[in-house]
C-alpha cells in the first residue's frame, strides 16, 4: 500500500481508503477498507497530534495476514514520524484479534 500524511493543527485523526476496481468486487473492496481501517485504529493511541492519513491499498493487501498489515501501516508511520516509538506498541494483532469479515 502507499500511505500519504498530512500533519494538521487540529487533533483529529482523519482517514482516506480509496479502492478502485480493479482491486476486485465492491464486497472484496469493502472488506478491504474495514480492514485498513481496524489496522488504523489498533495504531491510533500511539498517535499524537491531529493527521491526514490516506492509505491507497494495493491487491497484495487483500490477502496478506492481519498482522502484517498493522505491522507495515505502523513502520510506514513511525517513518512518516506521525508515531512516535515512544508512545508504545499497535494493540494486539494475533489471530484472535482479527475481525470477522
Amino acid at each position: 500500500a502507499t500511505v500519504y500524511v498530512l500533519p494538521q493543527e487540529r487533533a483529529e485523526v482523519r482517514l482516506g481508503i480509496p479502492a478502485g476496481r480493479r482491486l476486485g468486487s465492491a464486497v472484496d473492496r469493502n472488506r478491504l477498507r474495514r480492514r485498513v481501517r481496524e489496522a488504523v485504529r489498533r495504531v491510533r493511541p500511539m498517535i499524537d497530534r491531529g493527521v491526514d492519513i490516506v492509505v491507497v491499498p494495493r491487491g497484495q493487501a487483500m490477502k496478506a495476514p492481519f498482522g502484517e498489515l498493522v505491522d507495515a501501516l505502523s513502520s510506514v508511520l513511525v517513518d512518516a514520524g506521525v508515531i512516535r516509538k515512544s508512545l508504545g506498541e499497535p494493540d494486539p494483532a494475533g489471530e484472535n484479534a482479527v475481525p470477522k469479515p
